[in-house]
């Protein structure tokens, strides 16, 4: 089973993201917390981090820390630098995405809201088979 980190920090929209892959044959683990996220990803095989950039309540060794920062973090570290990161936000400007993706050294970025799931899905499984 495709196993991912969804970095959420919206109740609702954590809701949506397990029951979507779920039913699309992905176990998921969710969580806000930045330490959760390094614990899980040194402990379990992990083939993609679904990251939001908007984190209103993260925290990373106690310093609070946006999905930019976390991404940066964990693309630095050698042990994770191969698990891909795609962010999820609603900036929509190409110059914005461009730096954000440069930021946090992540694979790849999708912009709220999602419109097109079979897209969304596909990019998801083409991040984890390579």
């Amino acid at each position: 089973m495709k196993k991912l980190i969804i970095v959420e920090d919206d109740r609702i929209t954590q809701q949506f993201y397990s029951m979507f892959f779920n039913k699309n044959g992905f176990e998921t683990i969710i969580t806000d917390d930045g330490d959760k996220v390094l614990k899980t990803l040194g402990a379990e095989d992990i083939g993609l981090i679904l990251m939001d950039i908007n984190l209103s309540n993260t925290y990373l060794k106690g310093q609070k820390i946006d999905g930019i920062q976390l991404s940066y973090k964990i693309k630095t570290e050698e042990q994770h630098k191969n698990v891909p990161v795609v962010l999820v936000t609603a900036y929509s400007l190409s110059t914005q995405l461009k730096q954000l993706l440069k930021d946090s050294k992540a694979e790849d970025i999708i912009t709220k809201p999602i419109l097109d799931y079979n897209r969304f899905l596909n990019k998801i499984n083409t991040y984890i088979a390579n």
